[in-house]
């Protein structure tokens, strides 16, 4: 029976290693359970048309049916299941036939965590927002932030300036580790109170995400990051 409070993923690796390593690493992220590993096409294609998958993070060098024969596949099959690439794969004709076959994003390997835990968490979010939203009559900015969800597009609210905002975000963007509150105070020179503002602003429009980060001395902290 599908957990439906649990994004259910099917790794599709012909490498044991990797899949587990990729395993382990969904494992991790709250919200997300690894319902299937396929270790060639002909099994990934078993577990589609048997399984409630929602997501496929998919390789493309695979035995027997490789991962663009796959994803035809999965849009005769279910257009509902989204699909990732992991792959080694960096040429450009393979990116842009990814692109339009509609994946929702393209991973090289060896990926940093850092790096898959946001487009993953950027996932969950255009997944709770299409499924809570589709059905419903959308305003621009609920359209914008499901089309454009790395953009801060809109109106901005009183006491959220646009330079500042960028700035907050690029930091967010471009660190490699989720950032506190006063790290982003010591990078910006802006006032932690004023930080909070505009964290709280970016979590609001789905743009950041907040964790909790035990230490081995102190009390836990709220870290940050950017959905990629």
């Amino acid at each position: 029976m599908k957990n439906l409070n649990k994004i259910q993923v099917l790794i599709v690796d012909d490498d044991p290693t990797v899949a587990e390593l990729h395993r382990k690493f969904v494992s991790i992220l709250d919200g997300f359970e690894v319902i299937a590993v396929a270790k060639t096409g002909k099994e990934a294609l078993s577990f589609i048309e048997i399984l409630n998958i929602d997501l496929i993070l998919l390789d493309i060098f695979m035995p027997e049916i490789d991962g663009f024969g796959i994803l035809h596949k999965v849009r005769e099959i279910n257009d509902d299941i989204d699909v990732i690439m992991v792959t080694a794969g960096q040429e450009g004709e393979l990116i842009n036939e990814a692109v339009r076959l509609g994946v929702f994003d393209y991973l090289l390997k060896p990926f940093d965590f850092n790096r898959f835990k946001s487009t993953m968490f950027s996932f969950q979010h255009h997944y709770q927002n299409m499924r809570k939203n589709i059905k419903g009559s959308l305003s621009q900015t609920e359209i914008d932030n499901l089309l454009h969800p790395n953009q801060v597009i809109g109106k901005l609210p009183k006491g959220i300036q646009s330079q500042t905002l960028e700035l907050i975000s690029k930091i967010l963007q471009e660190s490699n580790n989720p950032l506190s509150a006063e790290e982003l105070a010591n990078y910006t020179e802006l006032s932690r109170v004023t930080i909070m503002r505009y964290i709280r602003y970016l979590i609001s429009i789905g743009k950041v995400v907040e964790q909790l980060y035990y230490q081995e001395i102190g009390r836990p902290v709220n870290k940050y990051s950017f959905l990629l």
